[in-house]
């Protein structure tokens, strides 16, 4: 087909004017790119405001009570400062500075102070010595301790799981894995709930979820048990209340037990409560959880010992008349303060863990049995059960009966659980005495000399334990010479030579001194004024003399201030009288907290690590050693 002249000169005319529009297109393409380019530019060269980042709500901080609580900061700054790419490093430096306030401010201040003249200090370096100060390597490495240590205890399981997470940001390296997280966090349950639990877990969240689920089961069945002994204990004609005591069912296993000797006629041999080992978490295969215990009587697995049909071996037993209560077994302590033992008595104390808890314990081959303080059980808030056996203990020459008992106490010894049960005792010296009930059971062998205590676990480990005092360990003794008279002060040099440090009494207020203190009370704080507690005759006689002594010697003075705050006596221990104390409490409240928090007291046990000799001194009258202006 011919194509008309025309009809050509038209096409060729479009065909030119094609590639001119094309190349019109890219070039105002390219411009609209480089005004782009050139605007982004623009914004990454220009600095942030504080404003713009203050919008961001970034954290306050002032002090730390738990380390934690500063890395939490420094993590939730740096996830602030993601949202802004723009921030330089010194800008965030800047920033997290503006951040900071109180004790936190003060140490900030006292940082940038020390920088060179005309250093910017970057992130890094702030971040880095933020950290140095609040998180220290000592700090961390007593923290990781008390993780390694960790036992569920009296916790449920949310709250052990909850201290187990916490802790754990201190030891990465112990939970490295999710197996070894499950391993260590199964490692600190409860006997009762591991023994239930198993050691099949390779996942830490199928672990939190069984254990949760099998405490709510244990919860459940225990209370089922407690509502039907309750229904089926018939109602008693005392006044008494009994005390309800929720404790998991303990489980039974066989043991090899030695031939007693023969008894004499009409005497049965009865196993004391202590006498009996703890039941460890390991005694119960895993094919027989959650079957059934086995008889009491005979041993044998598959019925109770109601329906027992094996006869009974007896030696001439007479049986008691119904309900009268057996005789006391009697046992010996033959304990002392520990100030007070000689060095050739075959006796060891230490501090060990105990349910998590440090405990000092007392080896002592003289005791018949294992004894708890009363005071330290209830502090701890361990569960005292009662004892249908009553037990007469001699100690100290005063005879002591109790029919209360403290079961599967957990005593930490490296890597190995060893288990007691100890009798209560009130007044005891000391936490807990080891007596010889429990040192027979792990056949222990006491050598005085080299200090050390050598047990057989549960599981045939041998165990020597060196009775040393650890560096985390302190023990506080007052050491009294009761051979010589006791020494004046006016017989000591070093009281001679500055008469001016030591008076008998104060004479007046303290000189001025160059630095004047002041109480500084929250902005808008209104006058606090508490009227006086009611005082017996005999107190308020004592309240005039002491407040007319202080008139005399110019340490208070009539005032009509519209502030007040109640005074009280409070007895003196050592030389008895009274002694006047005002109750600050309500000013306290309203007082700005301007000092650093008191060192915790395992820190200043590691600096005092080494230190041979301690004193102490009697600041008398040392509260009015300081004006406040």
């Amino acid at each position: 087909m011919v194509t008309p002249p025309e009809t050509s000169a038209q096409g060729s005319a479009h065909g030119a004017q094609f590639p001119l529009e094309l190349a019109a297109l890219v070039a105002q393409q390219g411009q609209i790119i480089n005004m782009l380019v050139q605007e982004q530019q623009r914004c990454n060269s220009q600095e942030i405001s504080y404003t713009e980042f203050a919008a961001l709500q970034p954290p306050i901080f002032a002090t730390a009570t738990d380390p934690l609580d500063a890395d939490d900061w420094l993590r939730i700054i740096e996830s602030k400062f993601s949202l802004l790419p723009q921030l330089t490093e010194q800008q965030k430096a800047r920033f997290a500075a503006q951040c900071l306030y109180g004790p936190s401010g003060a140490w900030c201040a006292s940082f940038l102070a020390m920088q060179p003249a005309g250093h910017q200090v970057s992130w890094d370096e702030f971040r880095a010595a933020f950290r140095a100060h609040y998180l220290p390597p000592s700090l961390i490495e007593l923290k990781q301790w008390e993780f390694r240590a960790l036992r569920q205890g009296n916790m449920s399981v949310l709250e052990y799981v909850e201290a187990f997470i916490r802790l754990s940001q201190y030891s990465p390296e112990d939970v490295d894995t999710d197996p070894r997280r499950a391993t260590h966090l199964l490692d600190g349950f409860d006997s009762t709930l591991l023994t239930h639990l198993g050691r099949s877990y390779d996942s830490f969240t199928q672990l939190v979820d069984a254990a949760i689920d099998m405490e709510d089961r244990l919860s459940r069945a225990h209370e089922d048990q407690r509502k039907k002994r309750l229904a089926s204990t018939p109602p008693s004609g005392s006044s008494r209340r009994q005390r309800v005591i929720h404790r998991p069912s303990p489980y039974i296993y066989c043991i090899d037990m030695p031939q007693q000797q023969e008894q004499p006629s009409g005497t049965q041999q009865h196993p004391s409560p202590c006498d009996v080992p703890p039941h460890p978490p390991t005694s119960v295969p895993p094919a027989t959880r959650g079957i059934g215990h086995p008889c009491t009587k005979c041993g044998k697995a598959g019925h109770t010992s109601r329906t027992c049909r094996t006869p009974q071996k007896t030696q001439g037993a007479v049986p008691l008349s119904k309900g009268k209560k057996p005789a006391p077994k009697v046992g010996q302590l033959q304990y002392s303060q520990l100030e007070q033992v000689p060095e050739s008595e075959p006796v060891l104390a230490s501090t060990f863990l105990v349910n998590t808890n440090p405990t000092v314990v007392l080896f002592d081959s003289g005791a018949s049995f294992t004894c708890i303080s009363k005071t330290y059980a209830l502090k701890q808030g361990y569960d005292i059960i009662e004892l249908k056996q009553d037990y007469l203990i001699t100690a100290a020459g005063s005879a002591i009966i109790t029919n209360h008992m403290v079961r599967d106490l957990c005593l930490q010894v490296g890597r190995e659980k060893l288990f007691i049960n100890s009798l209560v005792l009130p007044q005891l010296g000391i936490d807990i005495i080891l007596g010889m009930n429990w040192l027979k059971q792990h056949n222990a062998k006491i050598d005085v000399g080299s200090r050390t205590v050598q047990l057989c676990s549960s599981s045939g480990t041998d165990v020597v334990i060196h009775v040393r005092l650890y560096k985390n360990m302190l023990h506080t003794v007052n050491v009294v010479d009761t051979q010589g008279d006791a020494q004046a002060l006016a017989r000591i040099p070093v009281v001679c030579d500055y008469p001016d440090v030591f008076p008998e009494e104060l004479s007046g207020l303290p000189p001025d001194r160059d630095v004047e203190f002041k109480i500084d009370l929250v902005l808008g704080t209104a006058p606090v004024s508490r009227r006086p507690y009611r005082m017996a005759p005999d107190e308020l006689r004592e309240l005039k003399v002491q407040l007319q002594e202080q008139l005399d010697k110019g340490f208070i003075r009539p005032s009509s201030s519209p502030w007040g705050c109640p005074a009280l006596f409070v007895e003196k221990k050592d030389q008895g009288g009274k002694r006047l104390c005002v109750d600050y409490r309500p000013l306290n409240a309203v007082t700005i907290k301007n000092k650093y928090p008191l060192p915790h007291i395992d820190i200043l046990f590691d600096q005092l690590a080494g230190a041979k000799v301690f004193s102490k001194i009697d600041l008398r009258s040392g509260y009015y050693q300081i004006k406040i202006r």
